[in-house]
Protein backbone atom coordinates (compact mmCIF):
# COMPACT_ATOMS: atom_id res chain seq x y z
CA UNK A 1 0.00 0.00 0.00
CA UNK A 2 1.41 3.38 -1.05
CA UNK A 3 0.83 6.32 1.27
CA UNK A 4 1.60 10.00 0.72
CA UNK A 5 2.13 12.02 3.89
CA UNK A 6 2.32 15.79 3.60
CA UNK A 7 4.22 17.39 6.46
CA UNK A 8 4.46 21.07 7.42
CA UNK A 9 7.97 21.83 6.16
CA UNK A 10 8.94 23.56 2.94
CA UNK A 11 7.64 21.70 -0.06
CA UNK A 12 9.07 21.54 -3.57
CA UNK A 13 7.61 23.38 -6.56
CA UNK A 14 4.56 21.11 -6.54
CA UNK A 15 3.11 18.14 -4.75
CA UNK A 16 3.80 15.05 -6.83
CA UNK A 17 0.81 12.73 -6.99
CA UNK A 18 1.61 11.51 -10.50
CA UNK A 19 2.23 8.07 -9.02
CA UNK A 20 -0.96 6.50 -7.76
CA UNK A 21 -1.24 6.47 -3.98
CA UNK A 22 -3.79 4.62 -1.92
CA UNK A 23 -3.96 7.05 0.98
CA UNK A 24 -3.10 10.74 1.51
CA UNK A 25 -2.45 11.82 5.09
CA UNK A 26 -1.94 15.44 6.09
CA UNK A 27 0.23 15.92 9.16
CA UNK A 28 -1.40 18.97 10.75
CA UNK A 29 -0.17 22.05 8.82
CA UNK A 30 0.57 19.89 5.80
CA UNK A 31 -3.14 20.33 5.07
CA UNK A 32 -2.34 23.89 3.97
CA UNK A 33 0.04 22.56 1.28
CA UNK A 34 -2.65 20.20 0.04
CA UNK A 35 -5.26 22.94 -0.05
CA UNK A 36 -2.88 25.13 -2.04
CA UNK A 37 -2.57 22.33 -4.60
CA UNK A 38 -6.29 21.48 -4.42
CA UNK A 39 -5.55 17.89 -3.39
CA UNK A 40 -7.91 16.82 -0.59
CA UNK A 41 -6.41 14.49 2.03
CA UNK A 42 -8.09 11.31 3.15
CA UNK A 43 -7.00 11.90 6.75
CA UNK A 44 -5.77 14.90 8.76
CA UNK A 45 -3.86 14.03 11.92
CA UNK A 46 -2.22 16.12 14.65
CA UNK A 47 -3.07 18.64 17.33
CA UNK A 48 -4.40 20.98 14.62
CA UNK A 49 -2.47 24.00 15.87
CA UNK A 50 -1.04 24.85 12.43
CA UNK A 51 -4.22 24.72 10.36
CA UNK A 52 -6.41 27.68 9.51
CA UNK A 53 -10.02 26.90 10.53
CA UNK A 54 -11.16 27.44 6.94
CA UNK A 55 -8.65 24.83 5.75
CA UNK A 56 -9.97 22.33 8.27
CA UNK A 57 -13.48 23.01 6.99
CA UNK A 58 -12.24 22.52 3.41
CA UNK A 59 -10.67 19.17 4.31
CA UNK A 60 -13.73 17.95 6.16
CA UNK A 61 -16.08 19.06 3.38
CA UNK A 62 -13.99 17.02 0.95
CA UNK A 63 -14.46 13.89 3.01
CA UNK A 64 -11.31 13.92 5.14
CA UNK A 65 -11.29 12.06 8.43
CA UNK A 66 -9.98 14.31 11.21
CA UNK A 67 -7.86 12.53 13.84
CA UNK A 68 -7.26 15.17 16.51
CA UNK A 69 -4.70 14.81 19.32
CA UNK A 70 -4.17 16.95 22.43
CA UNK A 71 -1.48 19.62 22.25
CA UNK A 72 0.44 18.01 25.14
CA UNK A 73 1.08 14.84 23.13
CA UNK A 74 4.40 12.98 23.30
CA UNK A 75 4.88 12.52 19.54
CA UNK A 76 5.27 14.91 16.64
CA UNK A 77 2.51 15.27 14.07
CA UNK A 78 4.68 13.49 11.49
CA UNK A 79 5.32 10.57 13.84
CA UNK A 80 1.57 10.27 14.40
CA UNK A 81 1.04 10.32 10.63
CA UNK A 82 3.59 7.56 10.01
CA UNK A 83 2.06 5.43 12.76
CA UNK A 84 -1.36 5.95 11.19
CA UNK A 85 -0.01 4.95 7.77
CA UNK A 86 1.34 1.72 9.24
CA UNK A 87 -2.01 1.03 10.89
CA UNK A 88 -3.54 1.22 7.42
CA UNK A 89 -1.02 -1.32 6.08
CA UNK A 90 1.48 0.98 4.37
CA UNK A 91 4.42 -0.69 2.62
CA UNK A 92 5.71 2.50 0.94
CA UNK A 93 5.53 5.99 2.45
CA UNK A 94 6.41 9.18 0.60
CA UNK A 95 6.70 12.23 2.88
CA UNK A 96 6.41 15.58 1.12
CA UNK A 97 7.49 18.86 2.76
CA UNK A 98 9.51 16.86 5.28
CA UNK A 99 12.44 19.30 5.40
CA UNK A 100 13.04 23.03 5.61
CA UNK A 101 11.33 25.47 7.92
CA UNK A 102 12.25 25.13 11.58
CA UNK A 103 15.57 23.33 11.89
CA UNK A 104 14.53 21.39 14.99
CA UNK A 105 11.43 20.09 13.24
CA UNK A 106 13.43 19.07 10.17
CA UNK A 107 16.02 17.23 12.29
CA UNK A 108 13.31 15.44 14.27
CA UNK A 109 11.55 14.45 11.03
CA UNK A 110 14.75 12.81 9.79
CA UNK A 111 15.41 11.14 13.15
CA UNK A 112 11.87 9.76 13.36
CA UNK A 113 12.03 8.43 9.80
CA UNK A 114 15.25 6.57 10.62
CA UNK A 115 13.73 4.75 13.60
CA UNK A 116 14.02 0.97 13.51
CA UNK A 117 10.32 0.98 14.40
CA UNK A 118 9.68 1.85 10.74
CA UNK A 119 12.18 -0.56 9.21
CA UNK A 120 9.39 -2.68 7.68
CA UNK A 121 8.37 0.07 5.26
CA UNK A 122 10.19 1.83 2.43
CA UNK A 123 10.15 5.48 3.42
CA UNK A 124 11.24 8.62 1.54
CA UNK A 125 11.50 12.17 2.83
CA UNK A 126 11.28 14.95 0.25
CA UNK A 127 12.53 18.50 0.58
CA UNK A 128 13.01 21.37 -1.87
CA UNK A 129 16.04 19.92 -3.64
CA UNK A 130 16.78 16.52 -2.13
CA UNK A 131 15.20 13.24 -1.10
CA UNK A 132 16.30 10.95 1.72
CA UNK A 133 15.64 7.33 2.52
CA UNK A 134 16.75 5.27 5.53
CA UNK A 135 18.19 1.83 4.78
CA UNK A 136 18.30 -0.57 7.71
CA UNK A 137 20.21 -3.75 8.60
CA UNK A 138 19.75 -6.49 6.02
CA UNK A 139 18.25 -4.21 3.39
CA UNK A 140 19.37 -3.62 -0.20
CA UNK A 141 18.00 -0.65 -2.11
CA UNK A 142 18.49 0.57 -5.67
CA UNK A 143 18.36 4.36 -5.60
CA UNK A 144 16.29 5.90 -8.44
CA UNK A 145 18.95 8.37 -9.59
CA UNK A 146 20.78 8.80 -12.87
CA UNK A 147 24.45 8.75 -13.80
CA UNK A 148 26.30 11.76 -12.43
CA UNK A 149 23.94 12.37 -9.53
CA UNK A 150 25.54 13.13 -6.18
CA UNK A 151 24.67 10.78 -3.33
CA UNK A 152 25.63 10.94 0.34
CA UNK A 153 25.48 7.97 2.71
CA UNK A 154 25.24 8.93 6.37
CA UNK A 155 25.34 6.49 9.28
CA UNK A 156 22.55 7.18 11.78
CA UNK A 157 22.50 6.26 15.47
CA UNK A 158 25.78 4.34 15.38
CA UNK A 159 28.26 2.69 13.01
CA UNK A 160 26.88 1.11 9.86
CA UNK A 161 28.44 -1.53 7.59
CA UNK A 162 27.77 -0.56 3.99
CA UNK A 163 28.35 -1.85 0.46
CA UNK A 164 27.76 0.61 -2.39
CA UNK A 165 27.85 -0.41 -6.06
CA UNK A 166 27.46 1.81 -9.11
CA UNK A 167 29.16 4.80 -7.51
CA UNK A 168 32.54 6.38 -8.20
CA UNK A 169 33.95 5.46 -4.80
CA UNK A 170 32.56 2.02 -4.12
CA UNK A 171 32.23 0.66 -0.62
CA UNK A 172 32.69 -3.03 0.12
CA UNK A 173 31.48 -3.85 3.60
CA UNK A 174 33.02 -0.67 4.96
CA UNK A 175 32.05 0.88 8.28
CA UNK A 176 30.63 4.40 8.28
CA UNK A 177 30.42 6.35 11.53
CA UNK A 178 27.77 8.96 12.36
CA UNK A 179 30.42 11.49 13.39
CA UNK A 180 32.43 11.11 10.17
CA UNK A 181 32.05 12.65 6.71
CA UNK A 182 33.29 9.45 5.03
CA UNK A 183 30.11 8.87 3.03
CA UNK A 184 29.58 12.45 1.88
CA UNK A 185 29.24 13.42 -1.81
CA UNK A 186 29.74 10.22 -3.76
CA UNK A 187 28.71 10.14 -7.43
CA UNK A 188 26.59 7.63 -9.35
CA UNK A 189 28.42 6.17 -12.36
CA UNK A 190 25.27 4.47 -13.62
CA UNK A 191 21.55 4.68 -13.05
CA UNK A 192 20.06 3.04 -9.99
CA UNK A 193 23.19 2.47 -7.87
CA UNK A 194 22.70 -0.19 -5.22
CA UNK A 195 23.24 0.27 -1.48
CA UNK A 196 23.38 -2.71 0.87
CA UNK A 197 23.47 -2.34 4.65
CA UNK A 198 24.79 -5.31 6.62
CA UNK A 199 24.54 -3.63 10.01
CA UNK A 200 23.19 -0.36 11.37
CA UNK A 201 21.15 2.29 9.59
CA UNK A 202 22.23 4.49 6.68
CA UNK A 203 20.45 7.59 5.43
CA UNK A 204 20.88 7.94 1.66
CA UNK A 205 20.56 11.53 0.44
CA UNK A 206 19.94 12.03 -3.29
CA UNK A 207 18.90 14.81 -5.68
CA UNK A 208 15.21 15.64 -5.79
CA UNK A 209 14.92 14.96 -9.52
CA UNK A 210 15.24 11.19 -9.75
CA UNK A 211 15.62 9.08 -12.88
Amino acid sequence: MRVLIVANGVRGPHLDVSTAVDLIIAADGGTEHLRGSQIPPHVVVGDLDSIDPSTLIWARSNGAQIVAHPSNKDASDLELAIDLALEHGATYIDIAAALGGREDHALVNVAVACSSHYSTVELWLRGESSVMTPIHTGMTRALPIGEGAVISLLAVGGPAVVTARGVRWELDGETLHPTSSRGLSNVAVRSDPVIEVAAGTVLAVCPQHTS
